[in-house]
């Protein structure tokens, strides 16, 4: 059986190995939209006006939109966690107020006598 004379360069394997690593760039179609006519893959919903064989599928924000959106919910959260911060024990102490009550009321009732 036939051996090698020689070991292969780490350049010569590489060489020998680098076409099975290559990825081929995917078909690309054109957007429907006479407006837009941004290129994307078939198939697929366009990125640049969120329509798919000419219907708004989806709606594409801005960058600066996103980020302001980001921004509103940012806010919004911080605001809900500072007005949340004290109300939270006030409403567990009205409800062990309101438990407490019931407790007594369940103990008047007129019914079944205990001990028979």
């Amino acid at each position: 059986m036939p051996v090698p004379k020689k070991r292969k360069s780490p350049a010569r394997r590489d060489r020998r190995r680098a076409h099975h690593d290559k990825v081929a760039m995917p078909p690309m179609t054109y957007c429907s939209n006479p407006e837009c006519g941004a290129p994307m893959l078939p198939h697929h919903v366009c990125p640049e006006c969120g329509q798919y064989r000419g219907e708004a599928v989806i709606e594409v924000v801005s960058e600066e939109e996103l980020e302001a959106r980001k921004k509103e919910r940012r806010e919004k959260a911080k605001a809900a966690k500072a007005g949340r911060a004290a109300p939270p024990a006030a409403e567990k102490a009205e409800e062990k107020d309101e438990d407490e009550d019931e407790d007594e009321d369940e103990d008047e009732k007129p019914g079944k006598k205990k001990g028979k």
